[in-house]
C-alpha cells in the first residue's frame, strides 16, 4: 500500500471542551482511527456539540472520500488518533 499513501500521522488533542474544525475539500481519501474518543462529521456548520443538529453518529473510525465541498469535523475535546491519506 505504500505507493498509495500520501501522508500518515498520529495526533492527540486535549482541549478540555468540545471542538469543531473545518475539513476542507480534498482530492484524496482519508482514513482515521481513534484510540480513545469518538469523532462526528457534518456537511454543514449547524448543530453545535451538545445540541440536536445534522451531525452523524459518533464513530471510533471514519473514512472520507474525495470531495468538492467542505465538512465539519467534531470531537469531544480530547482525542488520540491516527490518520492516513
Amino acid at each position: 500500500m505504500r505507493p498509495h499513501i500520501v501522508n500518515h500521522l498520529g495526533f492527540r488533542t486535549d482541549f478540555g471542551a468540545p471542538r469543531r474544525r473545518p475539513e476542507l475539500p480534498a482530492g484524496f481519501v482519508a482514513l482515521v482511527f481513534t484510540f480513545d474518543g469518538d469523532l462526528w462529521v457534518s456537511r454543514t456548520a449547524d448543530g453545535p456539540v451538545g445540541t440536536a443538529g445534522p451531525l452523524r453518529p459518533a464513530s471510533p473510525a471514519l473514512i472520507s472520500g474525495p470531495r468538492t465541498v467542505p465538512a465539519v469535523g467534531v470531537h469531544a475535546g480530547e482525542v488520540h488518533a491516527w490518520r492516513c491519506t
